[in-house]
């Protein structure tokens, strides 16, 4: 949708890929932002249920792992 704002195009009227592309993405990126915050949302109820063991599972290199985890079952599941 940004794209028609920016550069006055419609990719959904230019060809049928291009409408398949933009709608296959807008549900990934619904998905996607869905799933992002419920793994948020239980890395902070750990955080609060359970203060001192948390430091232990939760490391910068899972938080990734669990990111492109997430990103490619969205986009597999959207196929």
């Amino acid at each position: 949708m940004w794209v028609r704002h920016t550069w006055s195009v419609d990719i959904l009227l230019l060809s049928n890929p291009g409408c398949k592309a933009e709608t296959y993405l807008l549900f990934c990126r619904i998905h996607l932002s869905s799933w992002l915050i419920v793994v948020v949302t239980l890395e902070r109820t750990a955080c609060v249920l359970f203060p001192h063991k948390v430091k232990l599972g939760y490391s910068p290199r899972n938080a990734g792992l669990i990111i492109v985890t997430i990103v490619l079952a969205v986009f597999g599941i959207n196929i």
